[in-house]
């Protein structure tokens, strides 16, 4: 679980190993949906901040959270996109909630 106050979200989420990195992705509740944010994070984080959108987002919106662990050495502040591949992923576990945009 989790909690969003004034744009500051933290959560908790448990996973049978090691998180390496956490991937963060707010989502327009339109359809088709359309992703307002992304964000990378190291396995080590329970908290961040959502930035100001603009006026353009408000209202209802999906939060997801994405905990990673790779098959291979992992590195946070090396890691590219090539990373994230299914091949590449040993598990991951995932989060959402309905959040409000200010």
């Amino acid at each position: 679980g989790g909690t969003l106050v004034n744009g500051h979200v933290e959560w908790s989420m448990s996973t049978p190993e090691a998180v390496d990195l956490y991937t963060i992705e707010v989502i327009e509740n339109v359809y088709p949906p359309r992703t307002i944010w992304l964000a990378y994070l190291p396995g080590s984080a329970n908290s961040f901040d959502i930035p100001a959108l603009g006026p353009d987002y408000s209202g209802s919106a999906l939060l997801y959270i994405d905990a990673v662990r790779s098959k291979y050495p992992f590195d946070f502040n090396q890691f590219s996109s090539l990373d994230l591949r299914l091949n590449r992923i040993h598990a991951w576990s995932s989060q959402m909630s309905q959040i409000s945009l200010p």
